[in-house]
């Protein structure tokens, strides 16, 4: 953090289908993957608008990399304090982003009292 601002690389997609989906996209900068390699990890898992439940997805990540998903009980400011290295998939309210060395990528910029529901190092 630099002047009390967390930092942030600011993205922007419009892929269409569920490829415009939040989880998607941060695993993808997560992991380094393209998006078709994303998409075969939720094949079958999505509803039919490509979305997918939050409880679902929590589960499903944690199960696929054989990682435990931390609760956050933190704010986005705290998470990149104590984590300023590392590759972080991580549940904000009714959102995912990736949290990658330190910096937030997200299509939006995230205040640094944003309240973290969990995360996973991947």
């Amino acid at each position: 953090m630099s002047n009390g601002k967390l930092q942030s690389v600011t993205t922007s997609y419009d892929m269409g289908s569920r490829r415009n989906c939040c989880y998607t996209i941060a695993l993808s900068e997560v992991l380094e993957i393209d998006f078709a390699e994303v998409d075969e990890l939720f094949d079958g898992h999505t509803n039919r608008n490509g979305s997918m439940p939050t409880l679902k997805l929590k589960s499903m990540i944690s199960d696929l990399f054989g990682k435990p998903m931390y609760s956050g009980k933190m704010s986005l400011g705290q998470l990149v304090k104590k984590y300023p290295t590392g590759r972080l998939y991580v549940h904000i309210k009714d959102h995912v982003i990736a949290v990658i060395d330190g910096k937030v990528h997200d299509h939006i910029d995230r205040g640094k009292n944003t309240k973290v529901e969990c995360f996973i190092d991947l």
